[in-house]
């Protein structure tokens, strides 16, 4: 049996105090492959496929600017 699994996500552009966290987005997939009588499994993984789920932090807070990417 060949099952594939695909997850999505996605948050909006918040702020926590004095930080302004940019939107961030991701996309994981994988696909899993039982094979020799459901004896042993094939997994293939791979999480944040376009490497999207950090976002940009600005923080500007009186002579304070902070960009952290």
């Amino acid at each position: 049996m060949i099952t594939l699994n695909v997850n999505g996500v996605y948050r909006s552009k918040t702020i926590q105090g004095v930080w302004d966290f940019g939107h961030v987005w991701g996309i994981d997939a994988g696909i899993k492959w039982e094979i020799i009588k459901d004896k042993a499994i094939l997994n293939f993984q791979c999480e944040d496929m376009f490497n999207s789920i950090y976002p940009m932090i600005r923080s500007r807070y009186a002579t304070q600017h902070l960009d952290l990417d």
